[in-house]
């Protein structure tokens, strides 16, 4: 559609080309916040959608923590053999 658009001069140029995306670097760990960014979202929970990424990351903590109080070593083992 860009190209037609360009060709018919509706648009002078195509800035989408001098656009590069690379690779991603993923470099995290798998922890979202540290205690002190934590903090900071709690110092600011009044402050536009810092409330909801609070709500996120909390459901995040608990539906890991009930998976794995749920789930014991032994537990799993047995499952583990059956199959």
């Amino acid at each position: 559609m860009y190209r037609y658009a360009l060709q018919f001069d509706i648009v002078a140029k195509n800035c989408a080309e001098f656009v590069r995306i690379g690779n991603e670097d993923d470099t995290e760990s798998g922890v979202p916040f540290t205690a002190e960014e934590r903090q900071k979202l709690w110092d600011h929970k009044d402050e536009p959608f810092v409330d909801t990424i609070l709500i996120y990351h909390d459901e995040a903590q608990d539906i890991n923590e009930r998976i794995y109080s749920l789930i014991t070593t032994e537990q799993l083992r047995q499952e583990l053999e059956k199959i």
